[in-house]
């Protein structure tokens, strides 16, 4: 698996790294995940609901043991991914100092990948799908199936760090005030 990583700009990350992303299948994760990930050499299902996650606990892909995947492959319609990569998925965070780890499935293994459209086609309501993007690879993925890690760093502005560290404080005064 080849490793590689960036520090960007959200501007820079909404335009640049969004064309690298184009035509790919990914996983997004955090970089404490990424590496509980090389440990168990496989990206886990998390049907179970024991592992980290972002808090779905009822997602199409999930309930169906598979793993959750943005799939920039072949889209007919860009720019209904690129909206819903942006701004309902938010796959560059919230720019708040965090690293995301970009995992790229090897092009050999995108015919293991299940459509979105599964989700219409069951007509599962109920449970939450990112339309026109997200997509399960069933079961785990083993880390040999992985083409490449890319970690991405979005710092905060210099504005929001601020921000930050003015609530930060806040908080931590009014804990000190409450022992």
């Amino acid at each position: 698996m080849k490793l590689s990583w960036r520090t960007l700009t959200r501007r820079q990350a909404e335009r640049r790294l969004f064309q690298e992303l184009r035509g790919r299948i990914f996983h997004i994760t955090s970089t404490s995940n990424f590496l509980e990930i090389v440990r168990a050499g496989a990206i886990k299902h998390n049907r179970d609901g024991e592992l980290k996650s972002n808090g779905n606990y009822n997602a199409y892909f999930k309930n169906r043991g598979c793993v959750s995947f943005c799939d920039l492959h072949g889209n007919l319609q860009p720019r209904k991914v690129r909206e819903a990569a942006l701004r309902k998925y938010d796959i560059f965070g919230q720019g708040d100092g965090e690293r995301s780890v970009f995992l790229f499935l090897h092009p050999s293994k995108y015919e293991k990948i299940i459509s979105w459209t599964h989700w219409k086609a069951e007509k599962a309501w109920s449970e939450m799908v990112v339309p026109h993007l997200e997509a399960g690879y069933p079961g785990s993925v083993p880390l040999h199936e992985v083409e490449e890690a890319l970690l991405v760093h979005i710092p905060l502005s210099e504005s929001a760090a601020t921000f930050l560290r003015a609530t930060q404080e806040a908080q931590s005064g009014e804990r000190h005030n409450a022992a």
